[in-house]
């Protein structure tokens, strides 16, 4: 059985999916609706996801992937501690994906891990001006907090 996953941060890196799940089949890049890309975690050590926002769209990866796929990425996600699952409907199919638990706050991302996700923007024709806006919205969050 494969399951259609959905993915938004480093995952849309080609070299991190080809190591990390070797048997993943890389489907499409498309865009999802209604969300918008933080960087949530601790704050000097951030990861993607996403939050609700209808004003907002982001580019994702569809990947098909099978269970030891799935399990493989679930470790490397920390489920259920830093991020869940849940199955949204996109282009007329079911896709799974990872969300990072809400008790997390706004924070930063290494550069390491930006740089993975901006090298998979670029590789895709897509506008790194996502990350950007994500980065300053954590940057923006801590100055205020760091205000009052």
């Amino acid at each position: 059985m494969t399951t259609n996953y959905l993915a938004y941060g480093s995952n849309m890196n080609l070299e991190q999916m080809a190591f990390r799940c070797p048997e993943a089949i890389f489907k499409r890049v498309t865009w999802l609706e209604g969300y918008r890309l933080v960087f949530k975690g601790e704050r000097e050590q951030a990861y993607a996801t996403i939050v609700e926002d209808t004003s907002s769209r982001i580019p994702v990866m569809i990947w098909e992937i099978n269970a030891q796929d799935e399990a493989t990425l679930d470790q490397y996600e920390r489920v259920p501690e830093l991020y869940g699952k849940a199955t949204l409907e996109l282009d007329d199919e079911v896709v799974m994906y990872y969300y990072m638990q809400p008790e997390n706050d706004y924070g930063f991302p290494s550069e390491r891990y930006y740089k993975t996700i901006e090298s998979a923007y670029q590789k895709q024709g897509l506008d790194t001006q996502i990350l950007e806006l994500a980065y300053q919205e954590s940057r923006d969050y801590w100055n205020k907090k760091e205000a009052q």
